[in-house]
């Protein structure tokens, strides 16, 4: 971890894991690519960084989710509506406090990832997240969500909108080049999946 990089700052850490997982078939928040369950390993990756770290779940999956990874599950006020759910829960119980939120589908993210997150922030960006160089698109859901964007977010929630993509488009967001495009890739499939389990498994034999 680069020394620069504390957990002095209030910051807290979101895995998010909750969704239907209906590509993968199976609940992608527990398939194990580094010896313990997904949702785990990042919680715990983000521990390094984040002062508290809470898992975003659902009801099914709160039932299975060790206590002292502090699960939040997603408020049924807010509806089926995707990742935002899960951070518009994370508001009402930890406020406005600022969070990084990495989605729990990023087997290749690293500390490198993250470190490079915390040292582009400035006061003047709202949200801080990768670009995509292949698809074009930012990836929301590795990203830095300041106090300010987390307020900006509840009234775009109240305006009847519910995408985060869209979210990140309309207020002030840096977006960064990733170290590695492996690292932002989101792995969705059980193909998938399984060839990254075989890929790390060859790398750390």
């Amino acid at each position: 971890m680069d020394s620069k990089i504390t957990i002095s700052e209030k910051i807290y850490g979101l895995v998010l894991a909750g969704g239907k997982s209906s590509r993968m078939g199976q609940d992608k928040a527990a398939i194990n690519y580094h010896g313990i369950s997904q949702q785990y390993y990042i919680y715990n990756l983000l521990k390094k960084y984040c002062q508290s770290v809470f898992i975003s779940c659902s009801q099914n999956q709160k039932k299975t989710i060790i206590a002292e990874y502090n699960p939040i599950e997603d408020n049924n006020i807010f509806g089926d509506i995707g990742p935002m759910a899960g951070l518009l829960s994370y508001i009402t119980v930890n406020s406005y406090m600022p969070v990084l939120l990495i989605a729990c589908d990023y087997p290749y993210l690293t500390d490198s990832d993250i470190e490079l997150i915390f040292k582009n922030r400035k006061p003047e960006y709202d949200v801080i997240c990768y670009k995509n160089e292949d698809t074009g698109f930012e990836e929301p859901l590795i990203a830095m969500y300041e106090t300010s964007a987390l307020k900006k977010l509840k009234l775009f929630y109240n305006n009847g909108n519910t995408s985060l993509r869209l979210f990140i488009s309309t207020i002030n967001t840096k977006t960064l080049k990733p170290l590695s495009s492996k690292s932002i890739t989101s792995v969705d499939t059980i193909e998938k999946a399984e060839e990254v389990i075989k890929k790390l498994k060859k790398i750390n034999d």
